[in-house]
């Protein structure tokens, strides 16, 4: 009889386990839920580790070097190389109308 309780014992508490470890991995599942449309677009757009890597590291950097929060760190990236982006556009089309005038 004790043979049999020992058994018993040793299978709740293996059961007990097993409860618990699926209940760990549904509570990551749920937290991964919230991430899977992101990893979802990210590669839809085909971005590598690499380029990810490569945005972190920049966001990190201007975070730390001006001392901003992350998210603050992220939009300032994007706005700063929106801005790059009219820059470069409106020296071309200024050597463009540069080139037409002296052209005519």
């Amino acid at each position: 009889m004790l043979k049999i309780t020992c058994y018993l014992q040793r299978d709740a508490i293996l059961f007990l386990e097993a409860l618990i470890i699926i209940i760990i991995i549904a509570m990551r599942l749920e937290e991964y839920k919230k991430i899977l449309p992101l990893a979802q677009k990210i590669v839809a757009m085909n971005i590598d580790i690499s380029e990810l890597s490569a945005l972190d590291t920049a966001v990190n950097e201007l975070a730390h070097f001006h001392r901003l929060p992350l998210s603050v760190a992220a939009f300032r990236l994007f706005s700063d190389l929106r801005d790059y982006n009219k820059k470069v556009h409106l020296k071309e089309e200024l050597s463009a109308l540069y080139l037409k005038k002296f052209r005519n």
